[in-house]
């Protein structure tokens, strides 16, 4: 599964690309820190729009390595960290499937 890491006011966000969102957005996980004891990690999941993703500078590999590290155990795929979205990606993957 693509991923692609950019830097907010408030933490690391992975946007995921080819993961079904609404016309203009783009589904993503705001990665905020692990949580207590090693339980996982603090964040959650959201659509952003095309727009605000747009606005945000690359997080850059020590940056994200925590958050990719953790979100590795979230998902049964494997992370294929990329640096740019491919809009073929949102056009005939995300905003192609059902939104639930």
């Amino acid at each position: 599964m693509k991923v692609i890491f950019k830097k907010s006011d408030t933490g690391i966000l992975a946007f995921y690309p080819e993961m079904a969102a609404n016309y203009g957005k783009i589904f993503a996980f705001e990665y905020l820190g692990k949580a207590p004891m090693g339980q996982g990690c603090l964040g959650g999941h959201m659509e952003i729009s095309i727009d605000y993703y747009l606005s945000l500078k690359s997080a850059k590999p020590n940056e994200y390595a925590e958050a990719l590290e953790n979100l590795r155990h979230i998902y049964d795929e494997p992370l294929e960290v990329r640096q740019r979205i491919n809009h073929n990606d949102l056009r005939y993957k995300a905003w192609k499937r059902e939104v639930n």
